[in-house]
C-alpha cells in the first residue's frame, strides 16, 4: 500500500519514498507530506497527506514502500545534483578575481579597457571591492572588482 486517500482510492503504490513536514509557529499547526515518485512526469512530487489543526478533515494516510528502483533514481538524482552543484563552486572559483590571478579589465573608464595583468591586491576600501593589478611592463592599476574578469 502507498497513499491511501480518504475515498479509498489507493495511488502511488511503490513509489512512496519519504516524508516531510511544515510547521507553521503562527497557527502551531504541522502539514505532512509524502515525497513520491511520479512515472508520468518522472519527477519526485511533494504530496499533502494531512495536517494536526483540530479542524482539519484527513486528506490520506500513508506507507513508506519504494522500490528499489524508485530508491535508485533517487540517489542518482541526488549524486546529480550534489555534482552540478561542485561544478558551479569550481567555476565560481576559477572566475572570482583573487590574488596572483591573471586579469583583464573589461569596464570602467579610469583604465583602459583591455589591460591585462596580475592581481597583486584585493581588499573593500569606502568605495567597495578594489582590487590592484600590476602589467607587464610593472605599471600599477586600481580599479573596481566588477570591472575586471580572470583571463
Amino acid at each position: 500500500m502507498a497513499i491511501t486517500h480518504k475515498d479509498g482510492t489507493v495511488s502511488h503504490v511503490g513509489m512512496c519514498l519519504s516524508s516531510s513536514t511544515d510547521y507553521n509557529s503562527s497557527m502551531d499547526v504541522t502539514s505532512y507530506y509524502v515525497i513520491a515518485y511520479n512515472q508520468n512526469t518522472t519527477e519526485f512530487d511533494r504530496i499533502y497527506v494531512k495536517c494536526d489543526y483540530p479542524s482539519d478533515e484527513k486528506q490520506a494516510s500513508y506507507t513508506l514502500d519504494a522500490t528499489d528502483e524508485v530508491k535508485a533514481i533517487w540517489q542518482g538524482r541526488k549524486a546529480a545534483a550534489a555534482k552540478a552543484q561542485r561544478e558551479r563552486e569550481e567555476l565560481i572559483e576559477l572566475m572570482t578575481p583573487r590574488v596572483g590571478k591573471l586579469l583583464q579589465v573589461i569596464r570602467g573608464r579610469k583604465v583602459a579597457k583591455g589591460t591585462t595583468g596580475e592581481c597583486f591586491w584585493v581588499g573593500n576600501t569606502a568605495f567597495g571591492t578594489r582590487i590592484g593589478i600590476k602589467d607587464a611592463k610593472g605599471v600599477v592599476y586600481w580599479t573596481a572588482v566588477d570591472n575586471v574578469q580572470v583571463v
